[in-house]
């Protein structure tokens, strides 16, 4: 009877970073993206105290969805077996995320999308599906995630500076 090895914490960690830098940045970009837009409108309603506080509330937001969209990848990573772990759970999750996105992004800015829930989850399945079994078997689409989340790392950090000041600004507005 063969036995498992038990799942090193260590060995899994430079992954488990990896999954979270991908989910960070897609998640500040997004919210960032979003900020933005609302930025305009904010500058004339508000005052700097409330402005700031707003933009704080917003980063720290941020960092809570950053966890809890990593969280999942994290969790699934550590039930697999440490071999398939280790060749393809950083891609395959990249590949969700990315089509993740892609269908919130096209659902959040088209409203013609709005009645063809059931087509678009079909599509996100198939892209899924059919991008997952090239990562699988494509050793050059692995070492390109992971190139991508080795570089986002440093816009990932900034990310969590800002966050870290938003949280900051909000403690010091309530207190």
């Amino acid at each position: 009877m063969a036995t498992s090895k038990p799942i090193a914490w260590s060995e899994y960690r430079p992954q488990a970073f990896k999954l979270f830098v991908l989910s960070a940045s897609i998640v500040h970009l997004w919210t960032i993206f979003n900020m933005f837009y609302d930025m305009p409108s904010w500058v004339l309603r508000m005052e700097l105290w409330e402005l700031l506080g707003s933009i704080g509330y917003t980063l720290a937001f941020a960092l809570i969805e950053s966890a809890l969209v990593a969280t999942p990848f994290i969790a699934i990573g550590l039930l697999l077996p440490s071999t398939w772990r280790a060749r393809n759970l950083l891609s395959i999750s990249a590949i969700v995320l990315l089509t993740s996105t892609l269908l919130a992004f096209a659902l959040h800015y088209t409203d013609r999308l709005q009645n063809y829930e059931k087509l678009l989850a079909l599509i996100w399945l198939a892209a899924n599906l059919g991008l997952g079994f090239m990562a699988i078997r494509f050793q050059r689409m692995k070492s390109v995630v992971e190139q991508i989340a080795d570089r986002l790392a440093l816009l990932v950090y900034t990310f969590l500076a800002a966050d870290v000041l938003g949280i900051l600004i909000i403690l010091v507005r309530n207190l």
